[in-house]
């Protein structure tokens, strides 16, 4: 991706920047030199196991120095969320969760209590503690009236070699004995969290990417608040869980080193022989989902905030829909595909098209109730093939039968007959049974390919 197609950069930290604590290939290369490049940076986490504090400390050992305000933890989201609904109220929590969330929920003014009897609001989290007395005050809490809300939903935490349970399993066990739904998940993919990061941010949401390395939070919320979302290889999803998954990110990265380079950018050459003498044409590539099979377009226009996903999908719903209404149009004319270019003129020549069709079939119409002939029996294509065959022999004397008036009289259905060649153009179309083309192959290029790529987009920035 070249580096100037969007503002900021929201990363997630599990999995994608960081792996028990060690840095992941290329992530703090990466963030420096976004950072150098004047793009703001973010970090969130729906881990609620560390306090913003331990966030700072931790990215800063890591050669990542960031400030607090710039860390939004699933557990910095309940305490908004919980001062937002309850504002003016003073409601006790019984918090199933590690002491880093409830220092941050006393740190915001809120009550603990491990009473049943006393508990207004239950917060499930994470938990590495989790044993049965928990579950039984949360259990007789909710049961008495208490609310349910929890910092996150996700399964299970990436560790090296593997995973621990997530606040998911805790959710879990307490809906199954209370009969319960949880009320709000504040964590990704919620509303909530994605508002937090643009209230911070302060810019549109197509002007930011999320990364992550899950699909049903990190990459699920920056698509539903409108983000663009890229994938990384680098934690909790694999390849086959991508292809298997109806949620489809803008971009798939193997680890952030992908963010630097050609991220978002497909490099064509002419030919084989042309990559080593001239740089690759920069392209972007938007991924449509419209249906069962995803929709992939390639554009020259590499800022997503000059042409958005939206207005891509409505530029391609637009000429689709014109060549669904031109289908019987095309038929009848024995044209293969509109001529126009773009979606405007598309729609001008189907005007103009429809207009000529419909003048024709009235003068057809009005030969053929002359004789007593159905209107409903009226065949437009006829009615086209008379015209062509009285223009095609104007210098020729009719003779009886092949004037105008006399073929316009009888293009009437009875006497149509398609052939079986175009028959076949109109139903079984020759790639009906190819298979679907699927994702444009990204050309990966060398050292020396980017560079002169670089070169190119600085020339003409």
């Amino acid at each position: 991706m070249a580096m100037n197609v969007f503002d900021a950069y929201i990363f997630d930290l599990d999995g994608t920047v960081y792996l028990g604590g060690i840095l992941l290939p290329n992530a703090g290369e990466t963030i420096q030199e976004l950072r150098k490049r004047g793009k703001r940076t973010v970090f969130l986490s729906n881990n609620p196991t560390h306090t913003r504090s331990d966030y700072t400390q931790r990215l800063a050992k890591l050669g990542l120095p960031t400030e607090p305000t710039d860390i939004i933890s699933s557990s910095v989201v309940m305490v908004d969320f919980l001062k937002a609904k309850f504002a003016g109220q003073s409601p006790r929590l019984f918090v199933v969760g590690e002491p880093p969330l409830k220092q941050e929920l006393s740190e915001a003014g809120f009550v603990l209590t491990e009473q049943a009897n006393e508990t207004d609001i239950v917060i499930a989290s994470f938990d590495r503690t989790f044993v049965y007395q928990k579950l039984q005050i949360a259990f007789d809490a909710i049961r008495r009236g208490a609310r349910f809300f929890a910092t996150n939903g996700d399964k299970y935490c990436p560790v090296p070699g593997g995973g621990e349970p997530d606040a998911a399993c805790i959710i879990a066990a307490i809906e199954a004995c209370t009969d319960k739904k949880v009320e709000a998940i504040v964590g990704k993919p919620s509303q909530h969290m994605a508002r937090a990061v643009l209230n911070i941010l302060q810019l549109p949401p197509e002007r930011c990417l999320m990364v992550g390395d899950r699909l049903e939070t990190d990459v699920k919320m920056g698509l539903d608040a409108g983000m663009s979302a890229a994938l990384t290889l680098t934690g909790a999803t694999t390849e086959v869980m991508l292809a298997q998954s109806t949620i489809r990110p803008h971009y798939v990265l193997k680890n952030l080193g992908d963010c630097r380079e050609s991220h978002g950018l497909v490099s064509c050459w002419p030919n084989k022989a042309a990559r080593k003498k001239q740089p690759p044409l920069a392209l972007r590539l938007i991924t449509l989902k419209l249906g069962r099979t995803p929709i992939y377009l390639v554009t020259n226009v590499l800022d997503p905030q000059e042409l958005t996903g939206d207005a891509a999908r409505q530029l391609y719903q637009l000429r689709w829909g014109i060549e669904l209404q031109f289908r019987t149009l095309k038929q009848t004319f024995g044209r293969s595909k509109l001529r126009s270019k773009t979606p405007e003129r598309a729609l001008r020549e189907l005007d103009w098209s429809l207009l000529g069709l419909w003048m024709i079939q009235l003068f057809a119409v009005k030969e053929q109730l002359a004789i007593g002939q159905p209107p409903t029996r009226s065949s437009a294509a006829l009615a086209i093939r008379a015209i062509r065959d009285v223009f095609h022999s104007w210098s020729e004397i009719p003779t009886q039968g092949t004037s105008l008036k006399s073929k316009l009289r009888h293009a009437v259905t009875d006497q149509y007959e398609r052939s079986k060649k175009s028959k076949q153009a109109r139903y079984r179309p020759d790639n009906k049974d190819k298979p679907h083309a699927g994702k444009p192959v990204l050309i990966t290029a060398n050292r020396q390919h980017k560079l002169m790529l670089k070169q190119y987009l600085a020339l003409t920035a």
